[in-house]
């Protein structure tokens, strides 16, 4: 009953996944629930997988467990990573972008909002404790070893889904289950279109620097300019001035990209303003 009750859960964190890999590896997946009693596998299979667990905190703390066979975490790493050595670390980018995702899908509609915290590699979960859902993954037509995806029975009350605190007006697949709502909007659902439309200029700041204008005037072809920022230290990514994420710069097939490591919150932008 259980697996049942957190089925909307396991909806919204296998969108995220497929909407993650589109987003690292420029290719999009086909995610999906495997028949139900697949999740049965021997203690030497499941040891085998590379287990990462990360918590989730809201009104209360449950964890959740992803188990990925070597072969998926090397296909889907390998996509992004331009060295094939760094398949497993571009994974695990991969997997926390999923589930940063699946948080917030889950923080809709709730008074305290729904965090991940730092998440660890792990040895195999005991599952008979826990709700499982056996994944799918389809990727660049061919069919990868499937995951597990396990979470704690506690999941339910804390994100609402046995009170309905968190159901929405549509069931997200099966007829009688409850959906995580989406995010609210105070306009018409033709007004939310035109706005999902509408472009915004988004620009990275590697840095800021305060000069005199002598100095300014001064500048030739290749002078430095010494920037306010560390070597390694996260990048902010702007939408009309504004700092909406930090993160870090990439290699991706031969372009510049911003791999997102945080998202501002509304609190922390405000503040920024103001000190601006």
């Amino acid at each position: 009953m259980t697996v049942e009750l957190l089925a909307p859960f396991f909806e919204e964190w296998m969108k995220e996944f497929s909407r993650a890999v589109e987003m690292f590896a420029g290719e999009r997946a086909e995610v999906k629930a495997a028949a139900a009693g697949s999740e049965d596998a021997a203690a030497e299979t499941l040891a085998s997988l590379l287990w990462w667990k990360q918590p989730f905190e809201g009104e209360g703390t449950f964890s959740v467990w992803v188990g990925v066979p070597e072969g998926t975490w090397r296909t889907l790493g390998s996509a992004m990573a331009a060295n094939p050595e760094q398949a497993r670390e571009a994974f695990l980018e991969m997997l926390g972008q999923a589930q940063q995702g699946t948080a917030a899908v889950a923080s809709a509609g709730l008074t305290q909002p729904v965090r991940c915290r730092n998440a660890e590699e792990t040895e195999a979960p005991r599952l008979e404790s826990l709700a499982v859902r056996r994944i799918e993954v389809e990727f660049r037509g061919a069919a990868l070893p499937p995951l597990l995806v396990a979470l704690e029975p506690e999941a339910a009350s804390i994100i609402g889904l046995d009170s309905g605190l968190n159901a929405g007006a549509e069931a997200v697949r099966a007829p009688g289950t409850k959906a995580l709502r989406a995010p609210e909007t105070d306009g018409s659902p033709e007004m939310l279109d035109c706005l999902l439309e509408v472009n915004l200029p988004l620009s990275v700041a590697l840095g800021r620097a305060v000069m005199p204008v002598r100095d300014i005037l001064k500048m030739t072809p290749g002078a430095l300019v010494e920037l306010d920022r560390d070597i390694g230290e996260y990048v902010e990514i702007l939408v009309h001035g504004t700092v909406v994420a930090r993160g870090e710069v990439v290699s991706v097939k031969g372009n510049y990209g911003v791999r997102i490591k945080e998202i501002i919150s509304r609190e922390e932008r405000l503040a920024l303003r103001a000190n601006s």
